[in-house]
């Protein structure tokens, strides 16, 4: 009867507390994984964010490389065009002097060659 029904129910009240105790103790287990999971997570989301801003630098990098490699390109182009500028005005240069000189000596071919006449006008009225 009775010590039997107080038997079971203690049995089960036994049973009870070992599958409470087992439920307790993988509840533990999981809440201590589900802790160390989330400190990963937390970890490697600070891992993305360095990596992020990593990636923005450099790219940002690249491009102030790239800019700067524009701003040589068109430095280099003003000097190459600065150069042959420099080379046509010394070329003008030249030819202004070679027409100078065949200017100059014309003139004084003609100067002779007056002279030349006035000298023989002269010499016949003498």
């Amino acid at each position: 009867g009775v010590a039997e029904e107080v038997a079971t129910a203690a049995k089960a009240e036994l049973e009870a507390a070992r599958v409470l105790k087992a439920a307790e103790k993988r509840l533990a287990e999981v809440a201590a994984r589900t802790s160390t999971l989330k400190d990963e997570l937390e970890r490697r989301r600070d891992v993305a964010v360095l990596l992020e801003m990593r990636f923005a630098k450099r790219k940002a990098d690249e491009q102030e490389v790239a800019l700067k490699r524009r701003k040589i390109e068109e430095l280099e182009q003003v000097l190459a065009e600065s150069k042959r500028a420099a080379e046509e005005i010394k070329k003008r240069e030249q030819e202004a002097k070679e027409a100078m000189k065949q200017l100059v000596k014309e003139e004084k071919q003609l100067q002779v060659s007056r002279l030349g006449r006035f000298t023989q006008r002269y010499r016949q009225k003498m």
